[in-house]
């Protein structure tokens, strides 16, 4: 999968998400909600506070991956310097 213009972080989360979409650009919040082990509920509170566009895939919404792992490179930055002050 050709490289996009992303940290090297957030480029894992973008790989390890494609991967488990099967090459898709675009996950749903079940297919997400799989991938962390978490219930449905909380990934769509999340993906809410993040404010990801979602698009309209069928009878549901799906969110481009490429926003998903920024979103969640962004969380995984914040909370590093939170650890670190513990």
């Amino acid at each position: 999968m050709p490289r996009l213009k992303m940290p090297a972080g957030q480029q894992a989360i973008f790989d390890e998400l494609a991967d488990f979409a099967d090459g898709a650009r675009i996950i749903n919040a079940p297919d997400l909600a799989r991938f962390w082990g978490r219930d449905v509920r909380c990934v769509r509170e999340w993906l809410q506070e993040c404010g990801l566009t979602r698009y309209r895939l069928g009878n549901g919404y799906g969110y481009m991956i490429r926003d998903v792992a920024g979103a969640m490179y962004i969380g995984q930055e914040a909370a590093i310097p939170a650890a670190r002050r513990a």
